[in-house]
């Protein structure tokens, strides 16, 4: 099955000639600095990676790998990642990112769908060719490659779906569309970052917004700082040190970053550009970062991993229309009924894109199809509004919505509510199985305190104060962190999943009372912990 692109007289430039290209201008300058998370770093220049890029597609293609081969990397954050995925493409073949932290079970159920010719981690893939890719490894590598050809057209790059609902799909696309001008000049036009500019990477390059932030500013020609693990007080630092133009961040790093002691110590006026996406972003977070660096250097994307349309708004006009994602861009949006018809602007439906141009994106596998309504919408799976402007407010996820006693409660509304009690870090709220309600609005909760001062019953008190009784959760569990991945998402489903299956209720959990027939849910091992903690403090 061939899964490339096969234009070859596509005027669109590789990834490996904007490298190439840049080496040519400033050999000598930083292409991409690693930092890990003791502050050690190691710098490679442009002509560095170009050298080292091409002698590891050498040594890939003496294993096997050519044009339209399938290459897993399933690296942790560094520069052995870079390079095999620059490597890859080098040659024509498809990058397949998957994360590094993969069980076996997840690993051989994405493996099986793949198909791999060679994997790129430190996995044992029983069944398919694997390689560890090091710094070690790559330093030993014979010098070469120069004398390969400059292949335009090349597949590209396949990612992983989140899989919270079920079993990950594979998603293709094509890096000869991702990498040319088109997508420099909207690049630049919507967040104002340029050639010149530096970036701060702090997720997983596995994950969408990350690879994409990443590999696009490298073709610009720009300077990327990559943390091999994301730590808030590394990042800070990172951000004056080298005088970080731009930062690509999820909700949950911008919530440590905002809080770190270490921010108020730091000079970050080299920042102009503040992208984020990849979850819901609380409506106090967003304030605290443009108050911090300025509503027209604030930039959401809201989208799909198949990237079938998108939103975008920039602070100055999220101050006008509080709350919203923003406008579509590049393609139609519709809010439909379950029966497919238009709902009113300010009505709560199914939210759509309409894409007016073909996607460069696909599933792997045949029978993997995005759901549709009448001719070319397609379904995002989230709940929202439109208001009289046309800017797009999201109410929940479909499959997060809980009916809980016959009503329609939307998790991410009871979040966004309660996170503003003080003593609340995070918190995320799903649906238990209850005899009496169906379903039970359930809250974990990762307060900003030690959990015996916590104060159930004042913030109970508060939860019935800013929302209806048939909201509020009938069950609160504290946790020292919530359970997110590399990517900052939650797995609602696996949450839903490991309570549900608790059998025996008594073993597992403590019930405390709070008002009007609450309970606080909490896990034993973090009664024991604060138990203990409180003991010692006697003892002293």
């Amino acid at each position: 099955m061939n899964i490339g692109v096969s234009n070859e007289g596509e005027s669109s430039r590789t990834i490996y000639s904007c490298i190439a290209g840049q080496a040519a201008k400033t050999p000598d300058c930083p292409a991409v600095i690693e930092l890990d998370k003791d502050g050690a770093e190691r710098t490679v220049t442009w002509e560095q990676l170009r050298r080292d890029t091409n002698k590891t597609a050498m040594y890939l293609n003496g294993l096997g790998v050519e044009k339209d081969s399938r290459v897993v990397i399933a690296l942790p954050n560094g520069i052995p990642a870079v390079l095999t995925a620059l490597a890859v493409w080098r040659l024509g073949a498809c990058a397949f990112f998957l994360s590094s932290q993969l069980v076996p079970g997840e690993q051989k159920g994405l493996l099986d769908q793949i198909k791999p010719n060679l994997v790129a981690s430190s996995w044992k893939c029983e069944g398919y060719k694997s390689i560890s890719m090091t710094d070690k490894t790559i330093a030993a590598l014979a010098p070469g490659g120069d004398e390969l050809p400059d292949l335009v057209s090349c597949p590209g790059k396949a990612m992983a779906t989140g899989g919270s609902t079920g079993v990950p799909k594979i998603i293709l696309e094509h890096t000869s569309l991702l990498y040319g001008e088109d997508d420099f000049t909207q690049w630049q036009r919507i967040t104002g970052f340029g050639k010149d500019s530096s970036q701060l990477v702090c997720g997983s390059l596995h994950h969408s917004l990350f690879n994409n932030s990443f590999y696009i500013a490298l073709a610009m020609g720009c300077t990327n700082v990559l943390l091999k693990r994301f730590d808030e007080a590394l990042a800070v630092k990172a951000i004056e040190k080298y005088r970080i133009n731009a930062l690509v961040l999820v909700p949950t790093m911008m919530s440590r970053i905002i809080r770190c002691p270490e921010l108020d110590k730091t000079d970050i006026g080299s920042v102009t550009s503040l992208l984020h996406a990849g979850a819901a972003c609380p409506v106090w977070l967003k304030k605290d970062w443009i108050n911090l660096i300025g509503a027209e250097h604030v930039h959401e994307f809201y989208s799909m991993s198949e990237k079938v349309g998108m939103t975008y708004i920039r602070g100055d006009a999220w101050l006008e229309h509080e709350g919203s994602v923003g406008r579509p861009v590049d393609a139609g949006l519709e809010i439909l009924s379950d029966d497919g018809e238009k709902v009113p602007a300010g009505t709560v439906g199914n939210v759509y894109f309409i894409p007016n141009k073909p996607s460069v994106t696909n599933y792997l596998l045949a029978d993997q199809k995005l759901s549709s309504a009448a001719g070319n919408a397609v379904s995002v799976g989230d709940l929202g509004y439109l208001d009289e402007d046309g800017y797009l407010y999201l109410v929940d996820r479909r499959s997060d919505m809980i009916v809980s006693g016959g009503k329609n409660v939307y998790a991410a509304e009871v979040e966004n509510v309660l996170r503003e009690y003080s003593k609340v870090r995070d918190i995320v709220v799903i649906g238990l199985a209850d005899p009496t309600w169906g379903r039970r609005v359930h809250a974990i909760i990762e307060p900003d305190c030690p959990p015996e001062e916590f104060g159930i019953y004042e913030f109970t008190n508060f939860g019935f104060k800013h929302m209806s009784n048939s909201k509020l959760p009938k069950t609160i569990e504290l946790v020292e962190a919530l359970p997110r991945d590399e990517s900052g998402k939650l797995r609602r489903k696996t949450l839903v999943d490991e309570r549900d299956a608790a059998s025996d209720a008594a073993e597992k959990f403590h019930f405390i009372n709070v008002p009007n027939g609450h309970q606080l849910y909490a896990w034993r091992a973090a009664r024991e912990k604060a138990k203990k903690a409180k003991e010692k403090n006697k003892e002293e």
